[in-house]
C-alpha cells in the first residue's frame, strides 16, 4: 500500500487485457451488425401508408437470356401489409413491340403467372424502348418462390417467343436469405396487427 491506494500490478494488467479483449469483442460484433442489417435495409424500405404499413422493396435487375427482343428485366414490388396486397412493377428494355407480355415466375417448388398485366408508360431511349408494367400477386405466392435453392426464373412471353431471365446462383443465395429475412420481418408485423 503506497499513500492510501494499492498497487496490484498484476490485477491490473489483466483488468486492462480484459477491457480490450471487450472492447475487440464489441467492435466485431458492431461491424458483423452493421454488415448484416445493411445488405436487408438496402432491400427494402417501409412507410406508414393510407392503408398501413407499407413495404417497398427496391428493384432488382435479372439476367435476361441472349435475345434481340429484350435486353434487360428489373422488377420491384409494394406491400401494403393494412390491405394485404401486393402490388410487382416491372420494367423490361427491349427493341420492338413488347406491349403485352404474359409473365410467368417459376420457382423449384412453385409457379404463377401475373393477372391483369397493366402497361404503365413506354418511353424510347437511344435504339431501346422502355416498357414499365405493374400487376397485382398474391403475397403468398411471391413468398413461396423465394423458397427453392434453385434460381427462380421469369418468363415473358412476348407473341410465341419465351424470354428467360434468372438470377445468377450467387445473387440468388443472397436473394433468398435476404428476402426470407424481409418476409420475416412482415411476418411479425402481422402478429402485432
Amino acid at each position: 500500500m503506497r499513500g492510501g491506494t494499492f498497487v496490484l500490478p498484476r490485477f491490473r494488467c489483466n483488468i486492462v487485457n480484459l477491457s480490450m479483449r471487450l472492447s475487440m469483442c464489441a467492435v466485431v460484433l458492431f461491424i458483423h451488425a452493421f454488415v448484416y442489417s445493411q445488405s436487408v435495409n438496402n432491400r427494402y424500405s417501409s412507410h406508414i401508408g393510407t392503408g398501413g404499413l407499407v413495404f417497398f422493396f427496391n428493384p432488382t435487375r435479372v439476367l435476361v437470356n441472349e435475345t434481340d427482343v429484350v435486353r434487360e428485366l428489373v422488377y420491384d414490388m409494394t406491400y401494403n401489409l393494412g390491405l394485404d396486397s401486393l402490388t410487382l412493377n416491372f420494367t423490361v428494355v427491349g427493341k420492338g413491340n413488347i406491349v403485352e407480355p404474359a409473365v410467368k415466375f417459376n420457382s423449384e417448388i412453385d409457379g404463377f403467372e401475373l393477372d391483369n398485366v397493366k402497361l404503365l408508360y413506354v418511353e424510347k431511349r437511344k435504339a431501346y424502348y422502355i416498357y414499365r408494367y405493374t400487376s397485382k400477386v398474391l403475397y403468398e405466392d411471391m413468398v413461396s418462390s423465394f423458397r427453392g435453392s434453385l434460381p427462380m426464373k421469369i418468363e415473358l412471353v412476348i407473341k410465341d417467343m419465351v424470354i428467360t431471365a434468372q438470377y445468377g446462383k450467387k445473387k440468388w443465395k443472397k436473394e433468398v436469405k435476404t428476402m426470407s429475412e424481409i418476409f420475416e420481418l412482415i411476418e411479425l408485423q402481422k402478429k402485432m396487427l
